[in-house]
């Protein structure tokens, strides 16, 4: 069994944060950039079509100190 903790949700607005103040204590544990091996940029060869997406489609990537998910690649048609 796994014990995941989060947030506590504001009771009579006894808690004041956002979305910036809850990514600011993972900045240490975080460098900005992307994943490695995540949201490769590619071309098929043929046409000008661009991939984005690592192994197995999607990719991670940590945007200053937000995280930011893609489930898929995306391709951009030329």
């Amino acid at each position: 069994m796994a014990v995941r903790g989060f947030f506590y949700n504001s009771v009579n607005k006894d808690r004041l944060y956002n979305g910036q103040d809850m990514n600011e204590d993972k900045a240490p544990f975080y460098k900005e950039g992307v994943a490695y091996g995540h949201l490769q940029v590619t071309a098929d060869g043929e046409s000008m079509a661009v991939k984005v997406g690592g192994k197995g489609g999607g990719g991670k990537a940590v945007p200053g100190t937000h995280t930011s998910t893609c489930t898929q690649s995306i391709i951009q048609p030329s």
